[in-house]
């Protein structure tokens, strides 16, 4: 029986190929689409589950209260860990790490440029980190010892076994702990899609006891975890860790609170010290994009399949004589529909199989297809149901109740003027959303490039970064005369940020009429006196720092942002005070915009302080051949720093690095809205062929009665155009309304221009235009002869 349907339904598939051939390709086309887009939102909302823990471990934040509103720092003082843990019940484990550090392994002739972090023994057992070799219980317990990644493993050591080899942790970053240290652990590398990628670990304590200064209530620079017993209740330790540190420190007013790791990524941003969406705002807009895409592919199949089934009353006719039963024809139409849409699933399997390692590519990511697992498969199953339940049930039901006498005396059978205003508000949808996605795809594109060149204050051109290590600090007056020796470089400065990120911040200063009450985060770089100049930032009033050192050590530049909440005191020659030092405004500065490229300039204030420096500012002459002059540069630094290879970073890409979610989503977008119109055109296609068929008795009446071949094509062009200005109409005010909505989230932001909405409106009619007029042209030039002999 089975056998036999499927045959049936296979010969009346090749019969009407050409409408099958447009079914399957734009269902499979949107189910490709959603697909892709869901393997997406799939990785970043399982972002950190690779731990086994994730639902119950919390990072703790301080909260600071300003004049600005409250400010998060992910630092916290390293004696809440321990204290905690002990103190609040329902904390099961606790642990601290540092920040994550570059350092040279040096194995031998080998040097590796590595990255990674000091821990406590408990953080790794509250992240179940997959210990290869080595146990993780103890591996952290020596001052010296160090548990590294797979892949350095292999990197070091090749084919030999780690365990107990000493690694030369030399040279790295200036608070790091330099020496030999043993192996004793190697953990599997961690995915993509977690926030911690360190190649190294080693304890926490060997780096807090080189840097006394980490200790104490005092001093926020521990980042610390803890995880909840899975019985706790988050609120309630929440509240208890509210105004622990000033239980702790007499006058501290800061609060603590705790951010679930499952918010790490999806939410990284504070406001107002809550976690606000961030990665998630993407998640559910492609969520959105996958949907529409999919409900246009869907609605394309039902339509095609519909339209296709009204041709087909003379075939009902004949089968009802030679003794075919309603249920048979109900399910020879079901079977064909549900065949059509298994075809379509299967196609779609393998063009996500094919085009997998391009779409890697293009997101940044190492997608995987687990068609196996039940979600998956259920997923495929519930589309390839719906939609060929839903495609079929029109012809199955209502075909199969028409009158064999009546169809094969070939009297007009009236089809359902139901079918065909469903027909066309399914058309409606369809170009609706796909005229939103042109939209949506033109603003963030829009928003993207309006952030990309907005004014930071300093050219971007030809500037490179260089991490500074060794003596680099010491000898930079020297360095840059050789730098500058060399013909391509402009000037070069030190600085203990770069310009886009600024993070040493304090709300202590004081200024002649600042109110005692009011509370305002400043933030402060310490930089060498040529700084201005290379990152080509401008006074507006006042000088540069001199360059003889000492001569500005009680001297500071400020910005414009901080010179208007001083008041009358923010000039140059004003008393800046920091602590208990009174230090004199020698200049202001235009505002840059550092940190947030998407908020206001913060208050700033530079001071000449080379020794602390970090980073090396170069800024190459305009014109040079880029090459040659980091060829150039290389030869210069790695003599000044011989241990550690060259490495650098051009701003312009640091500064691009930021909008690469923007840009991903940019390009995504536009891929998926083109495909979204391709899977429309299909079914528009078919539609014109099916409306040019069923009025061709009609075209060759009018054609013998003098109608022009553009009087006909206007007749046929009429219908759809009508229903793609409908879909403009319903468009406009919709992506409106989600786009501005979105654009909410930022600060500085583009405008919603109205040329966009007209743009999209006249590409979605002309697409239209052009899919309908072959049909409408093959109509018209047609011999009437042919159409109406019968008659």
């Amino acid at each position: 029986m089975l056998r036999n349907s499927l045959r049936t339904a296979f010969r009346s598939l090749w019969k009407h190929r050409a409408f099958g051939f447009l079914n399957i390709a734009g269902l499979s086309i949107g189910i490709t689409c959603a697909a892709f887009i869901l393997l997406w939102v799939e990785d970043e909302l399982t972002f950190d589950h690779n731990f086994a823990q994730h639902n119950y471990i919390y990072r703790i934040v301080e909260n600071e209260r300003s004049d600005q509103g409250i400010s998060t720092s992910l630092d916290i003082p390293g004696e809440v860990a321990s204290a905690v843990r002990a103190e609040i019940p329902g904390i099961k484990n606790s642990g601290r790490i540092s920040w994550r550090m570059d350092e040279l392994a040096v194995i031998g002739d080998k040097r590796i440029k590595t990255n990674g972090l000091y821990a406590d023994p408990s953080w790794i057992s509250m992240f179940t980190l997959n210990f290869l070799q080595g146990d993780a219980a103890t591996a952290l317990n020596q001052p010296h010892a160090v548990v590294i990644s797979q892949s350095l493993a292999r990197s070091c050591f090749g084919d030999q076994d780690p365990m107990g080899r000493a690694i030369n942790m030399d040279a790295g970053e200036a608070y790091s702990v330099d020496g030999l240290y043993k192996v004793t652990g190697v953990y599997a590398d961690l995915p993509d899609n977690c926030s911690f990628h360190c190649q190294w670990i080693s304890p926490y304590t060997t780096w807090e006891d080189a840097n006394t200064w980490l200790k104490g209530w005092t001093n926020p620079m521990a980042e610390t975890y803890v995880q909840l017993d899975p019985s706790a209740s988050p609120a309630a330790i929440d509240k208890q860790l509210t105004h622990y540190l000033a239980r702790k420190v007499s006058g501290q007013k800061n609060t603590l609170a705790m951010w679930s790791m499952n918010d790490w990524h999806l939410r990284d941003k504070f406001e107002n010290g809550v976690p606000t969406d961030s990665a998630i705002r993407y998640v559910r807009l492609f969520s959105l994009i996958a949907a529409a895409i999919l409900l246009i592919a869907c609605i394309n199949f039902m339509n095609l399949s519909t339209a296709r089934s009204e041709k087909r009353a003379r075939e009902v006719g004949v089968l009802k004589v030679v003794g075919a039963g309603r249920n048979n024809l109900i399910g020879k139409f079901m079977s064909e529909a549900l065949l059509l849409s298994l075809l379509s699933v299967g196609l779609a399997i393998a063009l996500l199989y094919l085009f997998l390692p391009a779409y890697n590519s293009l997101v940044n990511k190492q997608l995987h297809i687990h068609l196996l697992q039940p979600r998956h498969l259920l997923s495929l199953l519930a589309i390839t149901l719906v939609t060929g339940l839903a495609a079929g049930s029109y012809p199955a039901f209502y075909l199969s109740s028409f009158n064999p006498v009546h169809v094969l005396k070939g009297l007009r059978i009236k089809t359902s003027g139901g079918a065909a205003v469903i027909r066309k508000g399914l058309v409606i949808t369809q170009f609706t959303a796909s005229i939103a996605l042109i939209i949506g795809t033109v603003i963030i594109y829009q928003q993207v490039q309006h952030i990309k060149d907005r004014d930071l204050g300093y050219s971007r051109n030809n500037l490179v970064y260089i991490d500074i290590h060794g003596n680099m600090k010491e000898h930079f007056e020297a360095l840059k005369d050789k730098l500058l020796a060399t013909g391509y470089v402009e000037n070069a400065a030190v600085s203990l940020h770069d310009a886009l990120h600024v993070y040493s911040s304090g709300t202590g200063a004081a200024w002649q009429g600042k109110d005692p009450n009011s509370v305002i985060p400043i933030h402060y770089n310490r930089v060498s006196p040529e700084y201005l100049s290379t990152m080509h930032m401008k006074l507006i009033s006042g000088r540069d720092f001199y360059s003889t050192p000492g001569m500005d050590s009680v001297s500071v530049i400020i910005n414009e942002s901080l010179a208007k909440l001083m008041g009358k005191e923010g000039r140059v020659g004003g008393i800046f005070t920091q602590g208990t030092a009174d230090n004199h405004i020698v200049g202001v500065m235009h505002d840059v915009v550092f940190n947030d490229v998407y908020g206001a300039s913060a208050p700033l204030v530079l001071s000449c302080s080379p020794m602390n420096a970090t980073v090396m500012a170069l800024r190459f002459k305009p014109n040079v051949d880029l090459s040659q002059a980091l060829a150039k540069t290389a030869a210069v630094v790695t003599a000044a720093s011989p241990d550690q290879p060259f490495t650098y970073r051009f701003a312009d890409e640091e500064f691009n690095w930021l909008f690469v979610n923007e840009t991903l989503i940019g390009k995504l977008a536009g891929i998926f809205a083109v495909l979204a119109v391709l899977i429309s055109c299909l079914g528009l296609f078919g539609l014109a062929a099916y409306t040019a068929e069923r009025r061709v008795k009609e075209i060759g009446i009018r054609k013998v009665l003098g109608a022009s071949v553009r009087g006909l094509m206007g007749l046929l062009l009429k219908e759809f155009v009508q229903l793609v200005t409908i879909s403009c109409i319903i468009a406009f005010p919709l992506a409106f309304w989600v786009l501005h909505g979105w654009l909410e989230n930022y600060q500085y932001r583009t405008r919603v221009h109205w040329w966009v909405f007209g743009l999209a409106g006249a590409l979605a009619l002309a697409i239209a235009i052009l899919t309908v007029s072959f049909q409408a042209v093959r109509a018209a030039l047609a011999n009437p002869i042919k159409a109406l002999r019968s008659e």
